[in-house]
């Protein structure tokens, strides 16, 4: 599953998996935001986020008490359209219906310095939304192991030890394949240029 293509009322989110990229277009109230994501800066975890706009609330609760006025009017003045508390009770069940329905459940899908996307946990339904972040991170591992967790005798080892601990920091790589492929590293370098300074730190 390449594309995953989330709609609610008033609101969609698309996402697609690219080569080198994640890309994330959202419309919302007639709002349309695109971004392309590299994979670098996809950390790889999500967490639950649970949101209701609260406008719908405040409304549905004016309304509410409006009717209750409008029934207490009547009973007490009898100056009231007695349609007035039917009409205004229909408004604010129509609003609190709207705020349930437009009630979000989404992954947060954290990125660098702070920031994150949303993707609504069960649309189109949970199972093909789990499937489809399970396939983009796998996506974006293979992606960062291929371009930065090869090991090269002609790149320095400083800098392919860094990237072995920015991969394991954003756990594409295991304790163990990370220990691995320090190990690996060490007996190259060991053995070509016994730069084993550097090595007694590590």
């Amino acid at each position: 599953m390449k594309i995953l293509i989330q709609k609610r009322p008033f609101h969609k989110r698309e996402f697609e998996i690219l080569d080198s990229k994640l890309r994330f277009k959202e419309s919302r109230f007639g709002n349309e935001n695109e971004l392309y994501i590299p994979y670098e800066n996809i950390l790889g975890s999500k967490s639950s986020f649970k949101k209701t706009e609260s406008w719908f609330i405040v409304f549905g609760i004016f309304f509410t008490l409006l009717t209750v006025l409008t029934i207490v009017w009547y009973f007490e003045d009898g100056d009231v359209d007695p349609e007035a508390p039917v009409i205004w009770g229909c408004i604010s069940l129509i609003l609190f219906y709207f705020s349930y329905k437009m009630k979000e459940n989404s992954w947060r899908i954290g990125l660098i310095n702070n920031e994150s996307i949303m993707m609504f946990k069960n649309r189109p339904n949970e199972m093909d939304v789990e499937q489809f972040f399970n396939e983009l991170i796998e996506k974006r591992n293979s992606f960062l192991l291929n371009n930065y967790g090869f090991i090269d005798r002609n790149l320095s080892y400083e800098r392919q030890y860094n990237n072995l601990e920015w991969l394991r920091s954003r756990n594409v790589l295991t304790p163990e394949e990370f220990e691995e492929r320090r190990q690996q590293l060490k007996a190259l370098f060991e053995i070509n240029s016994n730069r084993i300074g550097f090595d007694n730190l590590n």
